[in-house]
């Protein structure tokens, strides 16, 4: 339904005056709250010519280039506590122009659902963005009633509106809208048939975070994206259900460890890109075994062979540009022998410094090296979990290397994921887990082998593997209690080899 018709006062005015000549001018805002006073207000402004930002101040003059601008305002009014949003598109001369933004002139944004949620708490969000390529932004949140939009029709702006309902249980509903102006129709309703279903899971153990924080953010059109919902905050394990407009999102699990001294410190993310259809549900976990290393593989460059130690601890699930990971907390012993003559051994960690975790010596001889890693976690001052999973990691390449051609080791690098888990990564005593094993790399592989360990990693135990369509599958025969360590070694056609471990990789309970 849309609003009735306020009175509107002026608020497109503006002049210019002075010489045509002059390279530039200067631009007066003055900003009114919706009870009529004139207020400072922050301004964003943007050339849409050069697609130059500007920042300025209500009330006082902006020296600025001539050319046309749009400016974007947010106005707090503080007798009622609303947010106002506005903007203007106008043009500089080489005198002095001046326009006003008036809160008065805002309509409501109203935001609903056919079947509001019970005893949830609704937050409205409005957004404007301005100039061509939409770099210059405002954007109020606050609850219903309390959010005004100033309508504006000009194809230089672009609007994005969203509400949300949360604050009882682990289930939340989110609404976006968008448009390619700032319209004058504020009131939204949506239907719940309209909406994806998001149902995720924070598992525990493999990260060192004690508390995790969910959030979706936004994605898809330019004014869109980055619109942010905290939608839940908790020590893992935990899950949470969501129900989100269509479209492209960015669902985010934030972690925070405690140091050594009470304070609380951030320590990593994971992100998942999803794309969501209308009524469709989807499923999301976070946290999952076993993490190890991913991505990274010697490489020879310039005579010189270097390995990157930052990405030994790894989820399973993610490793990839739309499923990022982070937590930066380990450090690792590298080795490097030709014919078993040791050729350069270091420590290095990602704490602190990416350089600290750049391994490199220079070769002159072609031949098989092996290159041994072997990482656990570490970060000073932090209070690691008791029963941390994935604690300790390692990795060796047998690989054949020539210093005189630039060329990235053709090694497969395996990748283990204990299936069948519950959302503490528990297996059920006695039962048997399935380790689905996925090779990175594109050499052609000849041989997968795996071993299990129920004492630490002092004694191992040789498990089955099977190729199973273009992955390949373990089967672990689980103890009655404790924790399993995990390795698998591949070998390629040329000959290359892989061995990677993951120590304490799941439970058993």
């Amino acid at each position: 339904m849309l609003l009735a018709a306020v009175a509107l006062v002026p608020a497109t005015i503006w002049t210019t005056t002075a010489s045509a000549s002059a390279a530039s001018g200067s631009l007066t805002v003055t900003t009114y709250d919706r009870t009529g006073a004139k207020v400072s207000t922050p301004l964003s402004l943007t050339n849409i010519a050069t697609n130059t930002d500007y920042t300025a101040t209500s009330g006082k003059a902006k020296s600025l280039p001539k050319g046309t601008y749009t400016v974007v305002a947010a106005i707090t009014t503080r007798r009622d506590s609303s947010d106002t949003v506005g903007a203007r598109v106008l043009k500089v001369g080489s005198g002095k122009t001046t326009t006003t933004i008036d809160a008065r002139a805002g309509k409501a944004l109203k935001m609903s659902l056919d079947k509001p949620p019970a005893g949830q708490n609704q937050e409205l969000r409005a957004r404007i963005c301005g100039g061509d390529t939409f770099s210059s932004q405002v954007e109020v949140y606050n609850s219903p009633g309390k959010i005004f939009v100033i309508p504006n029709k000009s194809k230089h702006l672009r609007s994005a509106f969203a509400a949300s309902w949360s604050g009882q249980g682990s289930e939340s509903w989110i609404v976006t809208s968008s448009s390619t102006t700032v319209p004058s129709s504020l009131t939204k309703s949506f239907k719940r048939s309209s909406l994806a279903n998001l149902t995720a899971w924070a598992r525990n153990g493999p990260s060192a975070g004690l508390e995790t924080s969910i959030m979706l953010q936004a994605g898809g059109d330019q004014c869109r994206t980055d619109l942010s919902f905290g939608i839940y905050q908790e020590n893992t394990p935990f899950t949470f259900k969501t129900h989100v407009s269509p479209g492209s999102w960015l669902v985010r699990a934030d972690t925070w460890g405690r140091l050594n001294n009470g304070e609380s410190t951030t320590l990593g993310f994971q992100w998942a890109q999803r794309t969501f259809t209308a009524g469709k549900s989807y499923t999301q976990t976070f946290f999952r075994s076993a993490w190890g290393p991913a991505y990274n593989v010697p490489r020879v460059s310039g005579g010189h062979l270097s390995f990157d130690t930052t990405s030994m601890f790894v989820d399973p699930s993610f490793g990839s540009q739309y499923y990022p990971q982070s937590e930066a907390s380990e450090k690792s012993l590298v080795t490097l022998s030709l014919k078993g003559k040791v050729l350069k051994k270091q420590s290095r960690t990602d704490w602190g410094s990416i350089d600290t975790a750049w391994f490199e010596k220079k070769i002159t001889k072609k031949g098989w090296y092996l290159l041994t890693v072997s990482a656990q976690r570490y970060r000073p001052g932090l209070k690691y979990p008791s029963g941390l999973l994935s604690d300790r990691t390692g990795v060796w390449f047998s690989f054949y290397a020539d210093p005189k051609k630039n060329k990235t080791a053709s090694v497969l690098l395996p990748r283990m994921n204990p299936a069948g888990l519950d959302i503490w990564n528990r297996a059920k005593p006695g039962s048997s887990t399935t380790v689905d094993i996925k090779l990175q790399g594109k050499a052609i592989p000849k041989s997968v082998t795996a071993k299990a360990s129920f004492d630490g990693g002092k004694t191992w135990k040789s498990v089955p593997v099977k190729k199973s369509g273009s992955a390949w599958k373990a089967t672990v025969k689980n103890p009655g209690s404790g924790v399993v360590a995990l390795k698998t070694q591949t070998q390629d056609k040329g000959g290359n080899k892989t061995e990677v471990t993951i120590y304490r990789a799941y439970r058993i309970g």
